[in-house]
């Protein structure tokens, strides 16, 4: 009943990948190295729902619904709807070749992906959306759910972050650090500003940062 695998005192540790909070308040995981996910609620026993995953880290997020939706991120990614039994909805492949995140929009589920770093909406219905759809639909900043949408330009250097409405910008800041940046694990709007979390580093040793902005 554990999550992830250590394959031996050599071998890195390999953990779950990814959570979200359910609409009840459970917390939701994806054990991606066990194809399952697992449901935890406060004084019950985890819940353990084998699904259908193909590879790579992936991710997750939980709809207002208790729909979860997973990002496959195998060579061919896919992002799969199932109930929060683990019981298959829909599946749809997604339109570029590689991506990295999912998370929920006003509309539906919203997909980061390369080479165009643009954010793909799957959809929610039965069916999802097709390709063509998401491409058509495609746009560089995510919508978050409290209708704003989040714009974040990383690189080694410096992470630039906005908030827009549309075409208008309104509020953007520049990050600078002594030491680089790695990923961006989190930047969400937040009262009159955002929540960042960002991963420095150097050749020796790596740490998060939480910001408030």
């Amino acid at each position: 009943a554990a999550l992830g695998l250590d394959s031996g005192r050599e071998e890195s540790r390999i953990g779950p990948s990814a959570f979200d909070i359910g609409p009840d308040g459970s917390v939701v995981l994806l054990d991606q190295v066990n194809r399952r996910l697992v449901v935890l609620r406060h004084g019950a026993r985890p819940v353990h729902a084998p699904i259908e995953f193909a590879g790579g880290e992936g991710d997750l997020a939980v709809g207002g619904d208790g729909t979860v939706y997973v990002l496959d991120s195998s060579a061919r990614p896919l992002v799969r709807a199932f109930t929060a039994a683990g019981a298959p909805i829909a599946a749809t492949r997604l339109a570029e070749p590689t991506a990295d995140m999912i998370r929920l929009g006003p509309s539906g589920p919203l997909v980061h992906s390369y080479p165009s770093e643009m954010w793909l909406p799957t959809g929610p219905g039965r069916p999802p959306f097709t390709p063509p759809r998401q491409l058509a639909s495609a746009q560089p900043a995510r919508n978050a759910l409290s209708g704003v949408g989040v714009v974040v330009h990383a690189s080694p250097s410096e992470v630039k972050l906005a908030l827009v409405h549309g075409d208008r910008v309104e509020h953007a800041w520049l990050l600078h650090s002594g030491t680089s940046f790695g990923e961006v694990q989190l930047a969400e709007p937040y009262g009159d500003g955002m929540v960042v979390v960002v991963r420095l580093w150097n050749e020796k040793h790596a740490e998060f940062r939480v910001l408030r902005l």
